[in-house]
């Protein structure tokens, strides 16, 4: 799983396969999908895994302080001028 963090890739491996933002113990891994699932997009025709985020809900940011950084900046974005928070 390390082997995939943004840190340890180049640009192009980033661009070309993907990479994991935040290095996570299985712990917490988790507890975060406990409390909210994950979410997993496929190609529809390879059924290759395309995509993955794992939602994390606010109250989970405390423990984790890059988490807690991205909900600081959630929280400041809008869509079609609603907050994105909502």
């Amino acid at each position: 799983m390390k082997s995939n963090l943004r840190k340890n890739l180049s640009i192009d491996q980033q661009t070309s396969g993907g990479f994991l933002s935040i290095d996570f113990s299985y712990d917490v891994l988790r507890k975060i999908r406990q409390l909210a699932p994950s979410i997993r997009a496929k190609d529809s025709n390879s059924n290759k895994l395309v995509g993955y985020a794992l939602a994390s809900l606010p109250e989970f940011a405390a423990e984790l302080p890059n988490t807690a950084k991205l909900v600081t900046i959630i929280n400041t974005l809008e869509y079609k001028s609603k907050p994105v928070r909502d």
